[in-house]
């Protein structure tokens, strides 16, 4: 995972909240007030729990990091795409439940503990054997944060499969991209 390097004389003392009135010296110099970073993830298979393996670990999809020092209560944007690949196979067996992956979006500033910002369901359902491909994203919006240097990333927290007694599943996510946006306010 990406870890910012700021120097502790970045870290600056801001009143961030209730103000647009930022008054601070920084050696940070911009000819625009707006930033962006973004990164490609990689293909990843998802493993679906089971009754013989029940437990799931969080698995990391993709992450960047923006430094924000630089602008005044900044509003920060952050967009998530993937392509999702979903096979199911059931012999003669009508599927009940649907198949959910749940995506959480977190942020670690200046290298110390997470945050977590929120979390995002894709969710699919069929009663048929089924081998699709589709398209999931979010979107997901700070306001007046403090400036700091924050890595942002994405994880499967969770996943629950059709039927895991009278399917065979397989799932995988691809084309995984992360982007921030940010602007001073």
């Amino acid at each position: 995972m990406d870890s910012c390097d700021c120097k502790s004389s970045d870290i600056h003392d801001y009143n961030c909240y209730f103000t647009n009135n930022c008054t601070f010296n920084t050696n940070h110099s911009l000819s625009s007030k707006t930033l962006l970073n973004c990164k490609n993830g990689s293909g990843i298979d998802i493993p679906i729990p089971s009754f013989i393996n029940p437990t799931f670990n969080p698995i990391p999809i993709v992450n960047t990091k923006l430094d924000t020092i630089c602008l005044c209560n900044p509003n920060v944007k952050i967009n998530f795409s993937s392509i999702i690949h979903y096979k199911v196979i059931s012999p003669n067996i009508v599927l009940n439940n649907p198949f959910i992956i749940t995506f959480q979006l977190s942020k670690i500033c200046n290298n110390t503990s997470k945050i977590i910002l929120s979390t995002f369901d894709y969710a699919y359902g069929s009663i048929v054997t089924t081998d699709i491909r589709e398209s999931f994203n979010f979107n997901y919006c700070e306001y007046n944060i403090c400036p700091t240097c924050s890595v942002y990333l994405v994880e499967i927290i969770r996943v629950t499969g059709i039927d895991p007694v009278a399917a065979f599943e397989e799932a995988s996510i691809t084309n995984s991209f992360i982007s921030v946006n940010a602007i001073s306010n």
